[in-house]
């Protein structure tokens, strides 16, 4: 039951957020490109195109070990991005530009949708990764600065005393570099020795 109502309540966000957009995308599209031909879909267009990304981000972060629990994934993907973007929508679009004689446009819209959602999505997946390369990086930076300083006999963390600062400065190592390693693209990085850390 818990599950339907993460599902649920993730839908009806991601749906009132699609609805909530339409009006002011499609003013802003009209005010930027006023040669547009009637109707195109732009709204539906930046919609699928953003939620893509977002599903790509979401799905990149959690292969590659991100803390997102089965919920965050359930509610965020399922849910939100599962109705804000919307593909009966999309179809529905490209039918009435090439009903109307707009077949060009029509066309572009249809074909260009599909390219640019992979696009996102693709973007999004390899977005995740950089994310958490830097915070990696970043991390072991920070653990590497501490042991200097604290090798050099530099306060570490702005403390003046030596015994104090090394238990806390050892307590943010740890938090930086938590026990039982780090996963990394789908593998764990269990030896904190050969990362030097120790």
């Amino acid at each position: 039951m818990r599950k339907f109502a993460l599902v649920f309540a993730g839908g009806f966000c991601g749906a009132l957020v699609r609805y909530l957009l339409a009006a002011p995308l499609l003013a802003l599209a009209s005010r930027v490109w006023p040669a547009a031909p009637q109707g195109f879909p732009f709204d539906i267009l930046f919609i699928n195109a953003t939620g893509a990304l977002a599903l790509g981000l979401l799905y990149g972060l959690f292969e590659r070990g991100a803390a997102i629990s089965a919920q965050a994934r359930l509610a965020l993907g399922t849910g939100f991005l599962g109705a804000y973007t919307t593909f009966s929508t999309y179809i529905y679009g490209a039918d009435t530009l090439l009903t109307r004689g707009v077949v060009l446009a029509g066309l572009f819209y249809l074909f260009g949708s599909l390219a640019l959602g992979v696009a996102c999505a693709r973007l999004g997946y390899v977005g995740a990764g950089a994310i958490l390369a830097r915070r990696r990086l970043l991390r072991r930076g920070r653990v590497y600065l501490r042991r200097f300083r604290r090798t050099a006999g530099m306060p570490v963390d702005g403390s003046a005393g030596s015994g104090a600062h090394a238990l806390r400065s050892d307590a943010a190592d740890a938090a930086d570099m938590p026990e039982g390693g780090e996963r990394v693209d789908g593998a764990y990085e269990q030896d904190r020795e050969k990362e030097g850390v120790r």
